[in-house]
């Protein structure tokens, strides 16, 4: 049998970004670069990074200030953290992410930014009764356009969407309260 050629590691990278949905970015001194595919999960061209200074523009205006502060934390205190938030494409409708994010360390382990990535949680498109439509069907809900609250076993809300947030006011005024509470 034949030795296989050695594989070029970016055409992997780039593999799995079109199959798993995501995209990479790296901040560091020079700025911010993404990578291909994460500009067309914000629906810009191969190419695309926005100015470092203007990074969280393409996030929904609400999850902003929490990414912003936790990206502060990843980069001076090397504080990593994985969330979902919601994304605002260029054009079209808001779409759900995971985002992973860690510290760039320098050869003398200081902190020299930060780096991470972008996964697409309920991808358009992806055909209905798949194994990961179903796994994402409660991103969906969250972000369909629907208010949407989830409660715990003493009935108590301890998640409402901002459709729901809309109808019921501010998440810190709603977050605890019995649902029965607002009928």
């Amino acid at each position: 049998m034949e030795a296989a050629a050695a594989s070029d590691p970016g055409n992997l990278l780039r593999l799995v970004e079109r199959t798993a949905f995501i995209g990479f970015w790296r901040l560091d001194a020079r700025g911010l670069a993404w990578s291909d595919q994460l500009a067309r999960l914000h629906g810009a061209s191969p190419g695309y990074a926005p100015p470092a200074d203007d990074a969280l523009r393409h996030f929904a205006e609400e999850h902003r200030a929490g990414l912003d502060e936790r990206l502060q934390a990843c980069r001076e205190q090397g504080l990593a953290f994985d969330v979902e938030v919601q994304v605002q494409p260029l054009q079209g409708r808001r779409v759900w992410v995971r985002c992973v994010r860690q510290p760039l360390r320098a050869a003398d382990g200081s902190i020299a930014g930060a780096e991470g990535l972008v996964q697409e949680i309920a991808p358009p498109g992806y055909p209905a009764g798949s194994l990961l439509r179903h796994t994402v069907s409660m991103g969906g809900a969250l972000g369909s356009g629907e208010a949407f609250v989830t409660v715990d076993g003493q009935g108590r809300i301890n998640y409402a969407n901002e459709q729901a947030e809309r109808l019921l006011g501010p998440a810190e005024a709603v977050s605890g309260r019995k649902v029965w509470s607002f009928f």
